[in-house]
């Protein structure tokens, strides 16, 4: 029964495209039957090539349902238009970067920062599989000061690795990786324009936000932005204290789906992840 009940997923997972409720239904017969899959596997989904391990937690809506945070996205396409500049931050295996330029046709500039070497690796791969124009990966970190941190990894998923900035500096200790600030980038690239940035990059988006200030503050870029406040505890600041950073840059706060505002008076419920869309007024 479970062999039968993975062959049907997976045909329906490859041949039909997507739509509002296969991810749940998906993911509901597969916890029935108890279908799991994990490994490297070559798969296209939405019209694209991706390498993806249907075992790590942050790839498996794209694998079983053929497209993954299908409202953020179209809030991101919504917000680039050609010739646009986005900065993603934690753009993992390259959905959200590959997935825009492709909708911009390549008329765009993309810097997509993964500091994770396997995940880099994985993302780098996908660019190669789509031919994708207009994406610079970089394999860098992003926070409010230049340094270095170490990739503290989470296994079958890869989407809660995070960057601990407490680095060993005894003599042979490892080198870690490259920590920058947005405003720096900036400077060293010589980038005259920003339209979007999207961050998840669990924890650190109060840092990230705080080393772009002059950036945003020149630019006011469209903010796409997971609050977390279980990884930004960790990193030692709140849900509220990045509401109340971005609500003093003049931005307002909606959670992408459903439309709720949100204010340093009226924050989500207090475990809830959500994903906001932030506007300079």
């Amino acid at each position: 029964m479970r062999a039968a009940a993975q062959a049907l997923l997976l045909w329906y997972a490859r041949n039909v495209p997507y739509h509002r409720g296969k991810q749940r239904l998906s993911q509901r017969l597969r916890r029935i039957f108890q279908v799991s899959l994990e490994g490297e596997y070559v798969e296209r989904r939405g019209g694209l090539w991706w390498s993806i391990d249907p075992g790590d937690y942050i790839q498996q809506d794209l694998f079983w349902s053929s497209a993954k945070d299908a409202a953020e996205i179209r809030e991101a396409v919504r917000a680039m238009p050609r010739g646009g500049v986005m900065f993603d931050l934690g753009a993992n295996f390259g959905y959200y970067a590959i997935t825009i330029a492709t909708a911009l046709e390549g008329d765009c500039c993309i810097y997509a920062f993964e500091p994770n070497p396997p995940t880099m690796r994985r993302f780098r791969k996908n660019l190669e599989l789509n031919s994708t124009r207009g994406v610079y990966p970089c394999e860098t970190g992003l926070s409010d000061v230049p340094g270095r941190a170490f990739v503290v990894e989470q296994p079958a998923h890869s989407g809660e690795a995070y960057l601990d900035q407490a680095v060993n500096t005894a003599p042979g200790a490892p080198a870690g990786i490259q920590l920058a600030t947005l405003d720096l980038f900036f400077e060293q690239h010589n980038i005259d324009r920003l339209d979007l940035i999207k961050m998840d990059i669990e924890g650190a988006e109060l840092r990230a936000l705080r080393g772009g200030i002059e950036s945003i503050r020149r630019f006011r870029p469209v903010i796409l932005i997971e609050l977390n406040p279980d990884t930004l505890e960790r990193d030692g600041c709140s849900v509220r204290d990045v509401v109340v950073f971005l609500e003093n840059l003049g931005y307002t706060i909606y959670t992408v789906r459903p439309r709720v505002r949100i204010t340093r008076d009226y924050l989500p419920p207090r475990r809830e992840i959500v994903n906001a869309v932030c506007r300079a007024v």
